[in-house]
C-alpha cells in the first residue's frame, strides 16, 4: 500500500469500516476476531506513517465487546490493536475513554498474577495493557478530568503494584517498566496525582526500577524525569528521594549513559533538584558529582539544554563547597567553555555568569582563577550580545564590581568601548531596578579616579545615571550611588559642555532625590557635594537660577537633619549661588 497516494485516507477509512463490521458480525469467532484485530492494527500502522487521522471509535468498541466474550483467547490481540489505534491520536468521547480504561484495568489485573482471579502472570498481556494506559494519559490533564480521580487512582495503584511485582516475583520486564514509567511521568503533570503516586510507593518503585534496568536508557530517562517532577516543590519529598538512594541512581545513570543526550539532560536536571541540603551536596561531591557534570558538559558541549541543566546543578553544588575542592576541579574551565560555545544562548549565559558571580565573592585564589581563566572576557561578550537581558547583565556587572580592585579587571574595564557597553546596558534596562543599582555602583567605582571619570563622562555615563535616578526614584541605593557619581563628575571641567542639555535635568534629579529620601544621610551628603561642585562653575549660574529657591530650601533641610555631615558644604553652596547671582 502506497500511503503517499491522495486516496489512501479514503481506502483506509473503508478498510477500517469493513473490519469493524466483520468483528461486530462474528463476536464469538476467535479466528475471525484475531484476523480482524490484525487488519485493524495494519491499517492503524499505515495511517500513523502517513499521519492520517481516522475515527477509531467505531472499531474500538466492538473489539472491547469481543474481548469481554472471548476473554483470555484474544486479550493480547485486542490490547495490541487498541494500542495501535490509540497511536492515531483520535480523541475518544468521554464515555468511550472511561469504558476503555475500565476494561483495560480489568484485563491487566486479571493477568497480573497478583489478583484474586488465580490466573498466572502473563507478561505479554500486561505489557500491552501498560502501553494502552500510557496512551490513555497522553493528554494527562484531559484524561484525568474525564476519568475522575477514582478511576485514575485504580490505574496508578495497578501500575505501581505491577512494577513491585516485577521487582519482587516475576523478574525483569523492561517494557512493563518503560510503559509504567510513561504513565507515571505523564500523570506527574497533574498536581492531584502526585500524592497518589507517593501514597502507593512511587518513589521506591521508580528508584528500584531504575536500579534493576541500569542499562536501559529509556527507563533511566523517564525515571530521572519522574523523580525531578515529584521533588520539584516539596522539601520532604526531596529528602525522601535522597534517603531512598535516589541520588545514587541518578549518578550511576550519568556514568552508564554519559553519551546519551536525553538521559544526561534529565539526570542533570534531577540532580539540581535533589541538591536540597548541605549534607546531600557534600555527598554528591564526594561521589564525583562535580566531575560527572563537567564530563557531561564536555561530551555534550553542543547541547544548550544539557549546559543549562548542568550549570543549574553546579551552581547549587558549589554554593557551599570548600574552595580547595573547586580549585582542584575544572569547574571554572567547564563554565567558560560553556559560555564560549553558547554565546547567543541567554539561558546558558545567565546560569554560567551566575556561578562566576558567586565565585567572585570567594577568597583570593578563586578570584585569581576567574581572572586567569579569561572569564572577564565572557562578561564583556555577554554585555555585547545580551544587552537587553537584565539577568545576564546583572551577573556581569556584579562580577566586575566584586573584582574591581584587581589589576586584570581594571584593564578590562578601561578597554576602549567597555564603559560604553556598561552605559548602553543600563539604558537598555532602565526599568530594572537591580540593573540600575549595579550599573550605578559600577560607574560610581569608576568615577573615583580622574582618568576613568573622564571616560564615564564621554561615554554618556551621566545621562545613564540621570535616567536611572528618574526611573528608579524609589530606590535609595540608586539615588545614593547616582548622587555620588554626579558629585564626582561635577568636579570635572568637561561638565560645562553639558550645560544646555543635561545640567537642568541633573539639578532637578539631585533635588528630587533629596525630597524623596529626607532621612537618608548618604543621599543628602552626596547630593550636597554634587550641588556644591556644580555651583562652583560660573557657567552653571544660569542653570541654577530657576532652581535657586528650591535648592536653598533643600539645603536648609539637609543642614537641619544632618548638621555634621552637610552644614559646611551646604553653606558653601549657598554662598557660591549668591556670588554667581551677583555676577
Amino acid at each position: 500500500v502506497d500511503t503517499r497516494k491522495p486516496d489512501f485516507p479514503q481506502y483506509a477509512a473503508l478498510g477500517l469500516e469493513f473490519t469493524q463490521k466483520v468483528i461486530k458480525t462474528f463476536p464469538t469467532d476467535t479466528s475471525i476476531q484475531k484476523i480482524g484485530c490484525f487488519s485493524a492494527r495494519k491499517i492503524a500502522t499505515l495511517a500513523q506513517k502517513s499521519n492520517t487521522s481516522l475515527d477509531i471509535s467505531s472499531v474500538m468498541l466492538p473489539i472491547l465487546d469481543a474481548q469481554s466474550l472471548l476473554g483470555v483467547q484474544i486479550q493480547k490481540d485486542s490490547l495490541d490493536t487498541i494500542w495501535a489505534l490509540m497511536g492515531m491520536k483520535w480523541e475518544l468521547r468521554p464515555e468511550e475513554l472511561r469504558e476503555l480504561t475500565v476494561c483495560t484495568v480489568e484485563t491487566v489485573k486479571m493477568n497480573s498474577g497478583i489478583s484474586s482471579s488465580g490466573r498466572s502472570f502473563r507478561g505479554d498481556v500486561v505489557t500491552s495493557g501498560m502501553a494502552v494506559f500510557a496512551d490513555i494519559f497522553a493528554e494527562p490533564v484531559h484524561a484525568v478530568r474525564v476519568l475522575g480521580m477514582q478511576k485514575v487512582e485504580r490505574v496508578i495503584e495497578l501500575v505501581l503494584s505491577l512494577i513491585y511485582a516485577c521487582l519482587d516475583k516475576f523478574g525483569n520486564h523492561p517494557f512493563i517498566f518503560s510503559f509504567g514509567f510513561s504513565v507515571l511521568q505523564r500523570l506527574c503533570n497533574v498536581n492531584d496525582c502526585h500524592n497518589l503516586i507517593l501514597r502507593f510507593g512511587g518513589i521506591v518503585a521508580v528508584i528500584d526500577g531504575m536500579t534493576a534496568n541500569g542499562g536501559n536508557a529509556n527507563i533511566q530517562e523517564k525515571g530521572c524525569n519522574i523523580l525531578r517532577r515529584l521533588a520539584a516543590y516539596h522539601l520532604e519529598i526531596k529528602l525522601t528521594i535522597v534517603e531512598s538512594d535516589g541520588v545514587d541512581a541518578v549518578l550511576n545513570n550519568m556514568m552508564t549513559h554519559s553519551a546519551n543526550e536525553a538521559v544526561i539532560s534529565e539526570a542533570c536536571s534531577a540532580l539540581s533538584v535533589l541538591c536540597v541540603d548541605k549534607q546531600t551536596r557534600t555527598f554528591i561531591i564526594q561521589q564525583g558529582g562535580v566531575l560527572l557534570l563537567e564530563n557531561a558538559m564536555e561530551i555534550h558541549i553542543g547541547s544548550s539544554l544539557i549546559q543549562e541543566n548542568a550549570l543549574d546543578a553546579l551552581c547549587l553544588l558549589s554554593s557551599d563547597a570548600d574552595s580547595e575542592i573547586l580549585l582542584t576541579s575544572n569547574i571554572i574551565t567547564s563554565i567558560k567553555d560553556s559560555l564560549d560555545n553558547h554565546i547567543e544562548e541567554s539561558n546558558v549565559q545567565r546560569r554560567g555568569l551566575s556561578i562566576l558571580r558567586n565565585f567572585s565573592l570567594r577568597d583570593e585564589k578563586i578570584k585569581s582563577s576567574i581572572e586567569s581563566s579569561g572569564c572577564l572576557d565572557n562578561c564583556t561578550k555577554a554585555l555585547e550580545m545580551h544587552t537587553s537581558t537584565p539577568n545576564v547583565i546583572d551577573s556581569a556587572f556584579s562580577i566586575f564590581l566584586h573584582l574591581f580592585n584587581r589589576s586584570e579587571c581594571q584593564k578590562v574595564l578601561l578597554r576602549r568601548g567597555m564603559i560604553e557597553l556598561i552605559v548602553h546596558a543600563m539604558m537598555a534596562n532602565v526599568q530594572s531596578q537591580r540593573t540600575q543599582m549595579l550599573g550605578c555602583s559600577l560607574l560610581c567605582a569608576l568615577c573615583e579616579t580622574p582618568h576613568s571619570r573622564v571616560i564615564v563622562v564621554d561615554a554618556c555615563g551621566l545621562e545613564a545615571t540621570v535616567y536611572a535616578m528618574l526611573t528608579q526614584f524609589s530606590s535609595e541605593s540608586v539615588q545614593d550611588k547616582g548622587c555620588r557619581i554626579l558629585s564626582c563628575c561635577s568636579l570635572d571641567p568637561l561638565m560645562a559642555c553639558y550645560s544646555e542639555e543635561l545640567n537642568p535635568k541633573l539639578v532637578d534629579t539631585i533635588l528630587t532625590a533629596m525630597d524623596n529620601f529626607p532621612d537618608s544621610v548618604k543621599v543628602h551628603e552626596n547630593a550636597v557635594i554634587a550641588l556644591r561642585n556644580f555651583a562652583s562653575y560660573e557657567s552653571n549660574a544660569v542653570i541654577l537660577r530657576p532652581h535657586a529657591d528650591r535648592v536653598a530650601n533643600s539645603l536648609r533641610k539637609s543642614v537641619a537633619k544632618f548638621p555634621n555631615e552637610c552644614a559646611a558644604r551646604a553653606n558653601d553652596t549657598l554662598k557660591l549661588i549668591r556670588q554667581n547671582r551677583r555676577k
